[in-house]
Order: C-alpha cells, then structure tokens, then sequence
C-alpha cells in the first residue's frame, strides 16, 4: 500500500500499521450534561487510551465534537467503532482516516479543548473537503492550532 507506514513493535513480533483517523459528530443535550459527559469521556480516555497505545483530542463547540485519535489501526477502529455507539452524540462522520509516522498529540492520552464557533471554522473546511482529498495544509494548521491552544505555546 503506498505511503503505509509499519511501525515494528519488537517485543511482540507484530507489524502494526499507526493511523490518525479524524471524525465529527453532533453533541446531545445540555450544557450543563455537555461538562458531566465532558468530564466522564476524559477520565476514561486517561485511564483506558494508554493501554490500548491511543493518544488524541476531542474538540466540543458551536453544539459538534471532533476527535483525532491515533495509535495502531486495529485499537483505533475498535475505539471509534464503542465510539459509535455512544448516546451522547450523533451523527458521527469520518473525516480523515490516514497513515502516520508521527503522533501528533504524543503526550495526550486524550486532551479535551472546548473552541468558539469561530474557532471551529477550520473543522467546517475539513468537513466541507470530507467527499475530497483533505488539504494537507488545512488539517496541519487546524492540528497546530488545537496543540498551541493545549500547550499554551
């Protein structure tokens, strides 16, 4: 497959594949719910995403969720596929599924950021492209964007 990258884990004698997929989703409920969920979904990420070898963000605003999750194929298609059935949201649609030879959010079992409806402009460009090839260009600097914001650099 062109432009696959194989990560060689050598403690187990496994070739797995590292993607980043990107997806949205319409949030349900309130606010006040919105902070509970929030709140719950990072508590279980921390504990569960560094077992399964998972590192992402999930963004909330403007009433939509966008996560990036990263790590071996397998483990991030299983999580998206629990992700799915999760009630507090809806309307989940694949953005970007892609190789990596880099995570991007490395030290981030799962970082959550809350953005302005302004802010999420980048993701509706993203989401806008979903039928196309993404921009490379666009998604780097919406990722660049949520680290700066995280790191505070």
């Amino acid at each position: 497959m062109p432009g696959l990258h194989i990560v060689i884990h050598a403690n187990q004698n496994t070739i797995i594949a590292m993607i980043r997929l990107l997806y949205v989703s319409a949030s349900h409920g309130t606010a006040e719910a919105l902070k509970v969920d929030l709140s719950d979904i990072l508590e279980s990420s921390k504990k569960n995403n560094q077992t399964l070898g998972l590192t992402g963000i999930l963004v909330h605003g403007g009433g939509m969720f966008m996560q990036v999750l990263e790590g071996p194929d397998h483990q991030v298609f299983k999580k998206y596929t629990e992700i799915l059935e999760d009630q507090r949201h809806a309307d989940c649609r694949i953005v970007l599924i892609t190789t990596t030879e880099e995570r991007a959010f490395p030290d981030w079992a799962m970082a959550v950021l809350e953005i302005s409806n302004h802010e999420f402009q980048g993701i509706q460009e993203i989401l806008a492209r979903r039928q196309e090839t993404v921009d490379v260009k666009t998604f780097s600097l919406v990722i660049r964007s949520f680290m700066s914001k995280l790191t505070g650099k």
